[in-house]
């Protein structure tokens, strides 16, 4: 019986699970999922088959484990990450598993079905249904870290401690098993580690779990008022903890925290994609008190929002309205619209190659799509395609209303919406625009250089904010809240031993701050990855991959009438020059 581990468990690391146990028989048979001798799994309550202990392998099924490294299940849709105006940019029935309609989930009078977008609650209430109907819950452990570096301290000679960094990550045992060092996080006492042992192995950390903080200097704000600057995967648990926020409305529990005496009243938001424009709207309407926010906070006069985007960079996001004509006249969904088929035919693809015919001296044959041929193979064509999304883009500024005044100008994104640099969203709330507009919305287009404390400017207060300053040299003073919406990071955040074993899964390198050889084992990892020039050899010979995979697209796409032969020709001369 293979014993299988799956870390993480939101969508992908929940239907991962589901899919090995349905191949693997384990729904059509007896549930083997049983606790057996309780002095073997007093730690974590699973199977002692994880532990390294003996047990059956040739029995049929599979032991199956998941490993959560967050409070609870659902990875972005998690209820502490869960906001007041969160909505998915999915409509129903495009953002569900096949085997289960989210609409089933959902009571026949259900206000948010009148709503082109889910919101957040829903999707989380959902996946715990999902969870449940395939018996996913009992296999789940949360509050569990897998492969993280942890502190240890060493006593010296003069009896001072000495505090060193220990990589106690994933391991390849010489059995071919898997080994996890595990970290259980524990709210009453230490926390505490134990090993777990698999023979296959599944990570679906997915694309949001280490947050990239940009660089800015916060070394001059206190440990009092390092809570006011955080990162938005960290907005719904301030929401909760500050503004009384209950995500589940149709739940007896209610957030009986009560708000902070002190109202936020300046907020900075620093970003600007998706994640930026929702929370500017959620702050700059805070005190209109809906009651669809689900908060136990009433809040009176307009919060200060100063919505800071850099000048350089990406920029801005495009936001594409809620709802979209298609063709045909009938309006949809923007979501919808854009996973239609003629949306798919007019976007550029390297790999559908247009319909081209070859001749050898044994056999001839067609390739391609004759519809990549109309579209992206002929001069007309192309010119079609260059109009097409030109159009979008002056539609979505007509809409934005770009010129209105100059805040709006600074919203202005530099590429065109079909560009791989431009960001894009749709713009879930219908007074979006207007509220940007709105006096108590304020956009510098700058970097912010400095985070640091400031002394509150009322005498009759002794209470502290924080200062940013700017890099063109503008400093806002006593803001209550600064929130970096600045994405995340595609890495996988676990540890290998030896790290060289990150390369051969097809991972990017993931060091320790502050501590990079306790990420290398020279006694173990091959010297032709820690030397200097075996770096050298490493990125010429990825250079040289990409050099020969341009060569050939640039080839493909002559022989195929796209580009010019005789321009092509003379740009590989000049650049083998």
């Amino acid at each position: 019986m293979e014993r299988v581990v799956v870390v993480g468990a939101g969508l992908y690391g929940l239907i991962s699970a589901k899919a090995y146990l349905q191949v693997s028989g384990m729904y059509d048979k007896k549930r083997l999922w049983e606790y057996q001798e309780p002095e073997y799994d007093s730690v974590m309550n699973v199977p002692p088959c994880f532990y390294g202990v003996d047990y059956t392998v040739n029995a049929p099924g599979c032991h199956l484990l998941v490993l959560e490294a967050g409070s609870n299940i659902g990875g972005t849709w998690a209820p502490e990450r869960l906001y007041p105006n969160l909505l998915s940019q999915n409509s129903y029935g495009l953002y569900e598993f096949s085997d289960r309609p989210l609409v089933q989930n959902l009571p026949d009078d259900d206000d948010t079905r009148d709503s082109p977008f889910i919101p957040g609650w829903r999707i989380n209430e959902y996946i715990d249904t999902w969870a449940m109907v395939w018996e996913l819950t009992e296999r789940i452990k949360v509050d569990c870290k897998v492969g993280v570096t942890r502190s240890i301290f060493v006593r010296l000679i003069d009896s001072h401690w000495l505090e060193c960094l220990q990589v106690v990550g994933i391991r390849r045992l010489q059995s071919k098993e898997w080994s996890l060092r595990v970290e259980l996080i524990e709210d009453d006492r230490e926390n505490r580690w134990v090993t777990i042992v698999c023979d296959k192995l599944i990570l679906a950390t997915g694309l949001t779990s280490i947050p990239s903080l940009p660089n800015v200097d916060t070394s001059q704000v206190s440990e009092s008022k390092k809570a006011s600057v955080i990162h938005a995967k960290a907005i719904g648990e301030w929401s909760y903890n500050n503004l009384g926020y209950h995500p589940f409305p149709n739940r007896l529990q209610r957030n009986e925290n009560k708000p902070t005496s002190r109202r936020p009243r300046s907020v900075v938001v620093y970003g600007g994609a998706k994640s930026a424009f929702d929370l500017v709207h959620l702050f700059a309407t805070l005190h209109r008190n809906d009651p669809a926010l689900h908060l136990n906070f009433t809040l009176k006069g307009p919060v200060n929002v100063h919505w800071i985007i850099r000048d350089t960079g990406v920029g801005p996001a495009w936001m594409v309205p809620p709802t979209s004509t298609l063709p045909n006249g009938e309006v949809v969904a923007s979501d919808k619209a854009a996973s239609t088929r003629f949306f798919h035919h007019l976007s550029p693809c390297s790999y559908e190659q247009p319909k081209s015919f070859s001749a050898h001296s044994w056999y001839s044959s067609t390739e391609g799509s004759w519809l990549a041929r109309i579209f992206h193979g002929n001069p007309l064509g192309r010119c079609f395609v260059r109009w097409f999304w030109n159009s979008v883009d002056r539609g979505l500024e007509d809409i934005a209303q770009y010129d209105t005044d100059d805040k709006m100008k600074k919203l202005r994104p530099s590429k065109s919406v079909i560009s791989c640099g431009a960001s894009i969203g749709i713009a879930n709330q219908p007074d979006l625009w207007e509220v940007i507009k709105s006096p108590n919305v304020t956009i510098p287009r700058s970097a912010i250089h400095t985070i640091a404390d400031t002394q509150n400017e009322s005498e009759s207060s002794n209470e502290t904010g924080c200062s940013v300053t700017m890099s063109n040299g503008e400093t806002l003073e006593n803001t209550d809240l600064i929130v970096l919406a600045t994405g995340y990071k595609p890495i996988v955040p676990m540890q290998f031993q030896p790290a060289a074993l990150r390369l051969g899964l097809a991972l990017s390198s993931f060091l320790v701050e502050g501590a990079p050889e306790a990420n290398t084992d020279k006694a173990q990892s091959p010297a032709r990855i820690l030397s200097e020039l075996a770096v050298e050899l490493r990125c010429q010979y990825w250079q040289d991959v990409d050099s020969g995979l341009e060569s050939d697209i640039r080839k493909r796409l002559a022989s195929s009438w796209c580009i010019s032969v005789e321009k092509e020709s003379q740009k590989l001369n000049e650049e083998g020059e």
